[in-house]
């Protein structure tokens, strides 16, 4: 049968192999974390259909009339949420990525001109 040395040897080889798998393993589950990151954030936030409701009947008055106060600080509040998910969503990007999309959007203006 095999002697000592070989067995040894094998089992060596088992625990190398082993421990590469677990490796390879770990190395697959990072690169697919931040994808199912990058894809759940870019799912559209859900309208809950009632908060809409109460947000027009906050913009009028008792008498029925607008009020644009109310529709400015409402318009202002999304406009500051909007863009502090943008400003998250900019710090994850590269700044190679960036500089190629303001490249490209000098370029396309040129070209359109």
């Amino acid at each position: 049968m095999l002697d000592s040395n070989t067995a040894e040897q094998l089992q060596a080889l088992r625990k190398q192999l082993d421990q590469l798998e677990q490796e390879r393993e770990a190395r697959a589950s990072a690169a697919v974390e931040p994808v199912a990151r990058a894809a759940a954030a870019s799912k559209p936030a859900a309208v809950d259909l009632d908060d809409a409701l109460s947000e027009t009947d906050s913009w009028l008055f008792e008498d029925g009339e607008i009020d644009l106060e109310a529709i400015l600080d409402g318009v202002r509040n999304h406009a500051t949420d909007w863009f502090d998910e943008f400003n998250e969503d900019l710090k994850d990007t590269k700044p190679s990525t960036l500089l190629l999309v303001f490249g490209l959007g000098v370029l396309v203006g040129k070209l359109t001109n």
